[in-house]
Parts: structure tokens; C-alpha cells; sequence
């Protein structure tokens, strides 16, 4: 029987006896039909449903009574251990850890720790297939799910599925503080600050992020439902650590690799790093330690583990899936009696939402392995050889079953000559020289306004194109994602990934082209300007709260960081502000504008005195470290050349070596050129798309997904065709 939403209600009002519980999900105290149609509701009983499990956790945990050692479980333990910890709060990491939840219960039953939050009903939804369905309505309204009769369902699940709505109520105390009141508990759990409602649109907010500011005070950013606004609330330090979820943010945030490899669509390996993580037991843990650990002693010890029962399994097979190749781990994973293979099959059918996989991928073994026993039997004489042989072909044929049921493979033969491309630390290289030359004061500085002008004659253009690229491929998906809704089960849907990203790609070069043109003619001063205000367009402050305009939240997408630069930073630079030398008094008004305006239009070095030069060349050098290492520049100026993960003038990036395991799988190894010496450091990179051996990118990480080992999805863009846009050739 099909239920409407007029019945949901009925079941709601009836179930849900808190009127402060619904009024926070569906915005009522009693909820009629049209309550509760719409995604936004989906994603605000998503939302919910984490903030609420992580507040129950870090009570529980609290008073001791965490004790669950299930492989699920930790996963979504040591993600709540991250959040606000270098891990903020979005709709994949809700997705991941409500699904890791899920099934832990599907596994333990009653003996799950989530046993209270999730049901594994009939008719309960498994909620990766909500994740789709709410990133096309937070990327475009327009091309959201329409069909009543699919949100119903949609609906339906959700609530079933979610036993932690039916088992709880809400409290707010007269400060307007929320608790959270549990089945069986005692006390009220105190809600950490993690929800608010808005006082002025009754709209739902929820903490995403926080930071420590002057005068000992912790400024709480929560995020609106569509992310279009954000609300900051400052609170005495002290007063937030006694009364929140934090334990201690001093400790650098573990690494969540597998994780986020589960917000791209990588081909198998990251559900496939998870389903063998979850199936494996100690013994066989113990083996794969044994054969891997000194192969690959920076992998275990690099995610710092040093003990076997420290390690994250979910990260260290994740990279030996990569390193080692699918095939080599299954084969030595799986046992010849079926049990993982099993095992693993039905993780990946309840990870990938597909009804029967499991199935039919064991009537494809069964056939696959009775050919090649006939073939064993027919060739082989000896008893013994016979059974050792039917054992190996076994573990091959079951890694290959799994492996060919879940990707085609794909090989990248391509290959590019290289080309001279200048990276910034070859402009901090080259300023260097004129520093030290004997060339008259005038000469030098005409020539670092000319290195200048070309700097940011480069970045401006970069940004502006990454916004369009970025931008396009949101839409072009959720177009892409809208019509699979729409057309489900037929094969109506002709796009392909690799043409939307072409299509990408032409929009960045347009993009780029078309801001370049504009600033070809524009003094220093000028682009200057230019820079400030792409800066001050991703986001403002207005009153009490942060607006992160559409360009910012797009940004964010693109290279998992909203901000630009920092401006106040930036001006301290330009306006050659600091205690690094004693400014006389008739000396104070000088900038780096004022300094490259008075050489140019005077020609007379007694117009600007040593000690202006000399601050000059020092702010000069500091411009050029904040566009390499942005708000970091003063402390790795000290500390010595390191890697940034969020740089402002993108990196020099180069193909040097595509491994390729018996799987057809390609692990890109890319070359960075990081400092003035020409150094370079090798890093992996992990993308979706196809590049070209020996060929030079200038690449942005994503700063959200990286490491000091790998990269997940950077920003990568063809050095040869933006220096030749750039430089008028194209």
C-alpha cells in the first residue's frame, strides 16, 4: 500500500509526542501533509539525525559507557573525533557517518550501539540513496525531485528508518538552550551547541565550524539549511569548552582519508576499502600486517600508527588498494572457502543500493569456477597439484568476480612533451637577482613592478576560471543527476563524465581569457584592486553574520576552502606596515604603490631613501611568500620551505609517472615545484580524470582532502594552454 503524505502526518503526530521535536524537523508542532513534503525536509531530519547521535556519543563517551569495538562503529567514532578538529560539517560527511551507522545495525542488530538511533525495517530507506537526491536540490532547486509520489517515499524511509526520532524529545531551557532527552537516560543530554533555530526566520542552524579569536572568545559559524547564510555567535572560550562537544583542539586532526574519497566518485575503491575493512577479523588483520607493515612501513607509520592496535584499516587498505593493486589484497584476503567473498559481495550490494548484486555476482563465480576446475581436471594428473590448484584459481576468480562487478577498467596511454613553465618560487628566484644586482635603485624597482604586474596579471585570471569551471560542472551534474531521477531504469541519459568536464575545461579557458583581456592594460595599482575585490566578493560581514555569497561557496566546492585571502593581511603587506624596521615619521605614507609610482614618474633616486627601499624589498618578499603559503607566509618564512595546502597562486605541477597495476588501475605520481632552488616533491594524486605523462598543470589542492602524501581531486588546469591565453597567443 502506498502511503501520501497525509498519512506520514497522521503516523508523525501520532509517534512523535514532542510538539518542540517536530517544530524543529518540519518547522510545526503538528505536522500536516504539506509539512513535510520537500527535500529541504529530508535534509533537515538528516542533519538532525546526526547532530543528535553526536551529542548522545559525546555523553556517552563521557561517562564511559562507549564500548563497541565493531569495525562500522569506529569509523563513524573516529569521525566524530574530527569534527571541529580539522573536519567541518557537510552533507557528505553526514551521508557517510549515517550510513556507517546504519550498517552497524544491519550487522549487530541488538547489539549495535546504534540500536536506538537506526532501524533496519522493510520499509526503511539505506541512506546513500539520499545523497543524490539532496545535492541536486542544494546545487539546483530547479532540477530537484518534483514527483510527490517519489518524495513520499523518499519521506516514508527516512522516518522509518530513523528509530532515534521516535526515542527521543527536546528540551529548551530559558536561555533558549537546547537538551536532548534519550529512552532510558536519566539526565538530559546537553545539545553541545550544535543546533539553533534563527530568531528572525525560524530557519534551522547547525554548527559547522569554530574558531578561537582575541580576547579569549570561540566564534560558533552555523550553517541554514541551503548554506546561503551563516550566523557567528561569540562566547567566552572557557564557558564553550566546559559546555560543548570539544575534548581537545589543540591536537592536530587525524587523517580522515577514507573518508574523503567516499565525496568523489572514485571508481570501486572506496567502497570497496570499507566493505573489506568491515568483513575481516583479527587473525586475518594480523596476517595482513605481517606481509604488509615492512613493504610499507611510511604507510602505516606516516597516518601515525605505530602499534597493530592503533592502526585505522579504513585508511592503510584504502592506499594499499592504490599501492598494491585490488586484485593482490583481495587475492590474499580472501579465503578459499567463500566466507569473505561472501561477505564483501553483500557489504557492496547495501553500500552500492543494488538489490540482487550479490547474487548475481556468485552465479557468475559459480560458472566462472566450474570452467576452469574442468580445465584443472582435464590437464592436471596429480591429486594433490589438482586441489592446490582449484584453491588459487578460487581466490582469482573470486577477486576478479568482485572487481568486474563493480568498474570497467580504464588505461591512460597518452603522453605529452614537456614545456618551460616559470612557478612562483622561480618569480621569488628572479626578484632575488635584482635584488643583489648593482643596478641603479631605479632599475630594479621598474623591473619588480614588471614581475609584479605579471604575478597577478596570473592569479586573478586563475580564480575567475576555476569560479566558471566549478560552477558549470555543478549544474551540468545536477542536470546529469536530475535526469537519472527522472529517467530511472532506462538509458535515456547520453552525458558522460568525461564530456561534462570538457566542457568544464572550455569554460575555464573562456572564463580566463575574457579577465585577462580586461586586466592586459591595468597598472600595478590596479590590479591591486582587482585582487581586493575577487577577495572581498566570496564573502562579507554584515552585522552579526557572515554572508558566504554564491562565488565563495563555489570556491569552496572547487578547492575545499570558501576564502580567498585575508585582506587585512594583504593591506599590511601593501601598505608596508610592521615592527621590521624604524619608520621615520616623513617616511610612514610610503606603500608599494607609492614607491613603483614615484620611480616611475620621477626617475630620481633622492626621492625615496634607503631605508624606504630596503622595506620596500622586504614587503616586496613577504607578497610573494602570502601568495605561496597565504596566512601561513610569516611562520614558513621562518620555518623553512613547506608545502601549502592552500596556497593563493597555484603550483607548478608535473606528470612524472603513471603506475599501473595487473587491475589496469593508475596511481599518478605529479612532481611539485615548491621552492627557489627548483626543488621538487613528489606527491600522488588521486582524480577521476586523465592526464598527460611528462605534461606541466598548474594545480591548487583541494586543502579539505590533502595530505603530505596524497592529493584527492585537486584543481588541475594544462599550464601550456592557460600560459598562452595569458600571454595573448591563444
Amino acid at each position: 500500500m502506498t502511503l501520501r503524505f497525509s498519512d506520514y502526518a497522521d503516523i508523525v503526530n501520532k509517534e512523535i509526542k514532542d510538539e518542540e521535536l517536530k517544530k524543529i524537523l518540519f518547522r510545526t508542532s503538528e505536522p500536516e501533509g504539506d509539512d513535510l513534503k520537500g527535500i529541504g525536509v529530508l535534509y533537515r531530519m538528516l542533519i538532525f539525525a546526526f547532530v543528535a547521535s553526536f551529542a548522545k556519543y559525546k555523553y556517552d563517551l563521557q561517562k564511559g559507557l562507549v564500548k563497541t569495538e565493531t569495525p562500522n562503529a569506529k569509523r563513524v567514532f573516529e569521525s566524530f573525533s574530527c569534527v571541529f578538529n580539522g573536519e567541518s560539517i557537510g552533507l557528505d560527511l553526514i551521508i557517510y557517518v549515517l550510513t556507517e551507522m546504519q550498517l552497524d545495525v544491519f550487522y549487530n542488530d541488538k547489539r549495535s550501539y546504534f540500536k536506538n538511533v537506526f532501524s533496519v525495517k522493510d520499509e526503511s530507506i539505506q541512506i546513500p540513496i539520499l545523497r543524490s537526491v539532496v545535492k541536486t536540490w542544494l546545487h539546483s532547486a530547479k532540477h530537484a525531485e518534483k514527483d510527490n509520489l517519489k518524495l513520499a517515499g523518499y519521506f516514508g524511509g527516512l522516518y522509518f528508518a530513523l528509530d532515534i526520532l521516535r526515542n527521543m524529545s527536546v528540551v529548551k531551557n530559558e536561555e533558549n538552550i537546547y537538551f536532548f532527552k534519550f529512552d532510558g537516560y536519566e539526565e538530559n543530554v546537553p545539545s553541545y551547541n550544535l543546533i539553533k533555530i534563527g530568531d528572525e526566520d525560524d530557519e534551522l542552524y547547525y554548527l559547522t565550524s569554530y574558531e578561537n579569536v582575541v580576547g579569549n572568545l570561540s566564534r560558533l559559524s552555523y550553517s541554514s539549511l541551503d548554506g546561503g547564510a551563516v550566523i557567528t555567535v561569540d562566547m567566552p572560550f572557557r564557558e564553550f569548552i566546559v559546555s560543548s562537544a570539544i575534548t581537545n583542539n589543540t591536537v592536530a586532526p587525524k587523517t580522515l582519508f577514507a573518508k574523503a574519497l567516499f565525496s568523489i566518485e572514485f571508481k570501486y575503491i572506496k567502497n570497496l576499502s570499507l566493505a573489506v575493512s568491515d568483513v575481516i577479523t583479527r587473525s586475518t588483520k594480523q596476517k595482513f600486517y605481517e606481509k604488509y607493515s615492512r613493504k610499507h612501513k611510511e604507510v602505516f607509520e606516516q597516518l601515525g600508527y605505530r602499534k597493530f592496535s592503533e592502526i585505522n584499516w579504513d585508511n592503510v587498505i584504502t592506499i594499499l588498494m592504490f599501492e598494491e593493486g585490488p586484485s593482490e589484497l583481495l587475492e590474499f584476503i580472501l579465503d578459499s572457502d567463500g566466507i569473505y567473498f561472501d561477505k564483501i559481495l553483500n557489504n557492496l550490494e547495501i553500500r552500492y543500493n543494488r538489490a540482487g548484486f550479490a547474487h548475481h555476482m556468485k552465479d557468475i563465480y559459480e560458472k566462472t569456477q566450474a570452467e576452469q576446475i574442468g580445465l584443472v581436471c582435464k590437464y592436471v594428473e596429480e591429486q594433490s597439484s589438482i586441489v592446490k590448484n582449484i584453491i588459487s584459481i578460487n581466490k582469482t576468480i573470486m577477486a576478479k568476480t568482485i572487481i568486474d562487478g563493480l568498474a570497467e577498467l580504464e588505461k591512460n596511454k597518452k603522453h605529452s612533451n614537456s614545456q618551460f613553465v616559470e612557478s612562483l618560487p622561480m618569480r621569488i628566484k628572479g626578484i632575488d637577482k635584482i635584488i643583489v644586482s648593482n643596478e641603479p635603485i631605479e632599475s630594479k624597482i621598474i623591473k619588480i613592478n614588471k614581475t609584479l604586474e605579471k604575478t597577478f596579471r596570473y592569479v586573478i585570471p586563475f580564480y575567475y576560471g576555476i569560479i566558471a569551471y566549478q560552477n558549470h560542472k555543478e549544474h551540468a551534474y545536477a542536470q546529469k543527476e536530475a535526469q537519472i531521477l527522472k529517467n530511472k531504469g532506462t538509458e535515456n541519459n547520453t552525458t558522460t563524465s568525461e564530456s561534462i568536464l570538457k566542457e568544464c575545461d572550455d569554460m575555464f579557458f573562456e572564463t580566463a581569457k575574457n579577465k585577462s583581456s580586461e586586466l592586459k592594460n591595468m597598472s600595478l595599482g590596479k590590479l591591486i584592486e582587482e585582487f581586493r575585490m575577487f577577495a572581498s566578493s566570496l564573502s562579507e560581514k554584515i552585522n552579526h553574520k557572515i554572508v558566504v555569497h554564491n562565488n565563495g561557496r563555489i570556491l569552496k566546492d572547487a578547492i575545499g576552502r570558501s576564502y580567498f585571502c585575508s585582506i587585512d593581511s594583504f593591506d599590511d603587506i601593501i601598505n608596508m606596515r610592521g615592527k621590521d624596521f624604524f619608520v621615520a615619521p616623513e617616511e610612514k605614507d610610503y606603500n608599494i604603490i607609492s614607491v613603483i609610482n614615484s620611480t616611475k614618474h620621477h626617475k630620481s633616486s633622492e626621492l625615496i631613501s634607503l631605508g624606504v627601499f630596503n622595506r620596500f624589498l622586504l614587503n616586496v618578499k613577504k607578497l610573494f611568500y602570502f601568495l605561496m603559503y597565504n596566512e601561513d607566509y610569516q611562520r614558513e618564512m621562518i620555518l623553512g620551505q613547506q608545502i601549502s595546502y592552500d596556497p593563493i597562486y597555484p603550483y607548478v605541477v608535473r606528470y612524472t609517472e603513471r603506475s599501473e597495476n595487473r587491475d589496469g588501475y593508475d596511481i599518478n605520481s605529479f612532481s611539485v615545484f615548491f621552492a627557489e632552488d627548483s626543488s621538487e616533491k613528489e606527491v600522488k594524486i588521486l582524480s577521476e580524470r586523465e592526464y598527460l605523462i611528462n605534461e606541466k598543470y598548474y594545480c591548487i589542492p583541494n586543502v579539505s582532502t590533502s595530505n603530505s602524501r596524497w592529493w584527492i581531486e585537486p584543481f588541475l588546469i594544462s599550464c601550456r594552454k592557460y600560459d598562452s591565453i595569458i600571454n595573448g597567443e591563444d
